[in-house]
Order: C-alpha cells, then sequence, then structure tokens
C-alpha cells in the first residue's frame, strides 16, 4: 500500500510494475488472509494504525481478484482503467509537435511495440504491452532464464519510453501539464 502509493503519484510506469507483483504475491497466498498476513503483512515495520491499513489493503486486493475472478492470470480492472488513461495521454503526445523527444523515443520502439502487438493481438494498448514485456522479462530473470541482447534492447527502449511518459503523466495529474 504504502509502496503503491508513492508510486502510483511519482511515477506509473513502476505502480503497473508493482501491481503486477502485488497480484502475483496474492495468488501465490492463494487469497488465504493468514498466509497473506504471514508472507506479506507481517514484514512491514510500522505502527498499528498503518499496519491495519495495509491489512486491509493486501485483504481488499485479494477480495477483488477472486470476485472478478482472477485466480490463475489477469489484472484487476482499475488497473485496465489506468493503463486506457495512460494510453490516451500517451497517444495525445504523440500527436502534439510539443513533444517531438517522446515522440523520437517512441519511434526507436515502433519496431519492438509492433512484434509484440502480433505476438498479442488481443492487447490494443501499447503501455500494457510494454509493461507485461518488462514484467515478463523480470520474472525471466527471477528463473535465471538466458535473455536475448534484442531483448534486453527492446525493454531498454521501452523502460525509456515509459519513463519519459511515466514523467509527463505525473506532472499531467499534478496540473504542470496542460492538455488542450
Amino acid at each position: 500500500m504504502l509502496i503503491a502509493k508513492e508510486k502510483r503519484t511519482s511515477n506509473i510506469g513502476e505502480y503497473f510494475l508493482y501491481m503486477y507483483q502485488v497480484e502475483d504475491l496474492l495468488r501465490a497466498c492463494q487469497f488465504e488472509s493468514e498466509l497473506i498476513q504471514e508472507h506479506l503483512i507481517s514484514h512491514y515495520n510500522t505502527d498499528t494504525l498503518t499496519k491495519s491499513q495495509i491489512n486491509n489493503w493486501y485483504l481488499g486486493l485479494s477480495e477483488l481478484m477472486v470476485e472478478e475472478k482472477l485466480h490463475k492470470t489477469g489484472h484487476l480492472g482499475f488497473i485496465h482503467n489506468l493503463f486506457d488513461e495512460v494510453f490516451d495521454f500517451h497517444k495525445y503526445l504523440l500527436q502534439n509537435k510539443d513533444y517531438s523527444i517522446y515522440q523520437q523515443t517512441y519511434k526507436k520502439c515502433a519496431r519492438s511495440i509492433s512484434q509484440l502487438k502480433q505476438k498479442y493481438p488481443e492487447i490494443t494498448n501499447e503501455i500494457q504491452l510494454m509493461v507485461n514485456a518488462i514484467y515478463g522479462i523480470f520474472v525471466l530473470k527471477l528463473k535465471k532464464q538466458v535473455i536475448s541482447k534484442d531483448t534486453q534492447q527492446s525493454l531498454a527502449l521501452f523502460a525509456s519510453l515509459l519513463s519519459d511518459l511515466s514523467k509527463k503523466f505525473s506532472d499531467y495529474e499534478k496540473g504542470a501539464l496542460k492538455i488542450e
């Protein structure tokens, strides 16, 4: 909850990755409150009120995931809604002449994004495609899988674009960047 709250306002790309990890951790705990308490909540060294809020946050997410039938795969509805909002913002940046540097960074990613679209045609949101790729490679690295040089280069480009997008999206949400 504490990390998610900070990431949500400061870096939307990292927020998505963090929430993917939380979803997977809740799945690993089989949505059981005792396991969530033991493996996730007990590690927080904080005051009683904050610990209670963290507990409620994890259990609330767990209940939502069960309700939305996300036992094995998938992402929470509010995450999809946020992806849509960020994707709309991304499209605005691509269409506005004031963001030529962002557009140049995007062009460097375009081939890799196109390849992902072919591999996962059911995902039409380019931001979600990039986040999925980054998270997928993170999981493969945890499993000590070999990652090709081309894939690593694509991920570096995705990370660069998401970093720029996250900064601009944060500025937009704070009112420091206006959309016409």
